[in-house]
């Protein structure tokens, strides 16, 4: 999924936030890079809200993944979020 814009990911987060309203995420280990921070992280919530193929489960589901922030100067041009759906959908029990 790409989110390009302000506006679509706002729409992604707030998605997230309302399947998933106790998110939370506790880093790992984080990197730098010469135009890039690479985060690994894991996080997790109770799916309280429909995803767009999942209906509420109640389930939590935690999972780790990687988060790369890149930068052009000191403004941040992009953020990319790398994690294994499949584990999330097994988690809340939609194999």
């Amino acid at each position: 999924m790409i989110a390009d814009g302000a506006e679509a990911v706002e729409g992604f987060l707030k998605g997230v936030l309302g399947a998933f309203p106790d998110l939370w995420l506790k880093p790992l280990k984080i990197y730098h890079a010469d135009d890039a921070v690479i985060v690994e992280a894991i996080w997790g919530g109770t799916h309280l809200s429909s995803l767009p193929d999942i209906a509420p489960t109640g389930r939590k589901m935690e999972i780790q993944g990687v988060l790369i922030f890149v930068f052009d100067s000191d403004h941040l041009i992009c953020e990319k979020l790398y994690y294994d759906r499949s584990t999330i959908r097994r988690q809340l029990g939609a194999n």
